[in-house]
């Protein structure tokens, strides 16, 4: 994640696991019960061979030697998560110090689905929507550089958060090469 922490990200996938609010734990106020529930999510979660890359900057080529050592170390790696794209850092290469949006999705694509093709993993990348999207729910036309994410992509959804309804997200599938279907979820839940 080029945007949370180690500690941050851990405590929102435990706090999803358990059901219970990451706010009742960051502000104190969580009962017995939900304290119960977290520490069985915790150790759940401990169980999990998760690998969590935070440390900044972070480059296609750290996620490349990362994902390559737990591939090769006959680890099982089944997905890796890239959140979010654009927060990428570029190599310090002199060809490449002037490049513009476009050029740098078009980089991390290709390095991205090459990657996953390489190591037999899924991928699923995160992209930040333009705030010409905000009040609405966003599509692929409003991320930035992203004709070429989407066009590379074999599923492309979009998540959304009316202000009005809290603990409302909605998913929309905009691309589907999997199944063909094209939907928009509704997911009641607050983490």
């Amino acid at each position: 994640s080029v945007e949370f922490g180690y500690d941050k990200l851990l405590r929102q996938f435990v706090a999803f696991q358990s059901g219970v609010p990451s706010a009742h734990f960051e502000r104190g106020t969580a009962n017995a019960e939900q304290f119960g529930q977290f520490m069985q999510a915790s150790i759940w979660v401990g169980e999990r061979p998760f690998h969590i890359l935070a440390k900044q900057p972070i480059t296609m080529h750290k996620i490349a030697r990362r994902t390559r050592v737990l591939t090769r170390r006959d680890e099982k790696l089944d997905i890796v998560i890239v959140d979010f794209i654009q927060g990428l850092a570029i190599n310090r290469d002199p060809l490449n110090a002037n490049w513009g949006i476009y050029e740098k999705m078009e980089y991390w694509t290709n390095a991205l689905v090459s990657l996953a093709a390489e190591c037999n993993v899924a991928m699923v990348v995160m992209a930040q929507a333009n705030r010409r999207s905000q009040g609405r729910m966003p599509d692929m036309g409003d991320i930035e550089g992203g004709d070429y994410l989407a066009q590379r992509a074999d599923v492309v959804t979009a998540m959304y958060r009316p202000k009005s309804e809290k603990g409302i997200i909605e998913l929309g599938v905009h691309k589907n090469r999997v199944s063909g279907e094209v939907t928009t979820v509704t997911v009641n839940q607050e983490y």
